[in-house]
């Protein structure tokens, strides 16, 4: 089944924390990631260096924006994912990021065995969520026992 969970508050720390529970209770499930990040738009050179470290397998590519712009991407997939919950735990997104402010990398998809169970779409603007309803029950009573109110997100069905 797939949702789109989202926080509804308007504080930003609040935000942030409640992506970043989300993330790590999701990565708990996860065998494999894919992130998508632009390394032009980094100022901290040290960030790109651990970005490039963490996957198995990095892939460059070129995508046309039209006819005079092309953007430069690197895609990383790994299966280590506790250094990938490190990362997002404790970095923020790029100045320059376009869209949203919660992820260090513009998109992130978690994988169980071939499907993918968390996408997270423009730096963390956008993140979908592929899990059953029985682990949906799961990650609500995870996330109201970190403090987080029913008021503060909500879970749409997608479909």
């Amino acid at each position: 089944m797939q949702n789109i969970i989202r926080f509804i508050g308007d504080n930003h720390d609040n935000a942030l924390s409640f992506f970043r529970n989300v993330f790590f209770w999701v990565s708990q499930y996860a065998n494999r990631y894919e992130i998508l990040f632009e390394p032009s738009i980094y100022s901290d050179d040290q960030l790109i260096e651990s970005l490039n470290f963490l996957g198995e397998e990095k892939i460059d590519k070129m995508v046309e924006m039209n006819e005079k712009i092309g953007v430069h991407y690197q895609k990383i997939v790994g299966g280590k994912m506790k250094s990938l919950v490190d990362l997002v735990k404790s970095k923020a997104s790029p100045e320059k990021a376009v869209s949203g402010d919660l992820s260090p990398v513009i998109d992130i998809k978690l994988f169980d065995k071939d499907t993918c169970i968390f996408f997270v779409q423009d730096y963390g603007r956008v993140y979908l969520l592929n899990v059953n309803s029985k682990r949906l029950e799961k990650l609500k009573l995870f996330l109201l026992e970190r403090g987080f109110l029913c008021e503060e997100f909500e879970i749409l069905e997608l479909g």
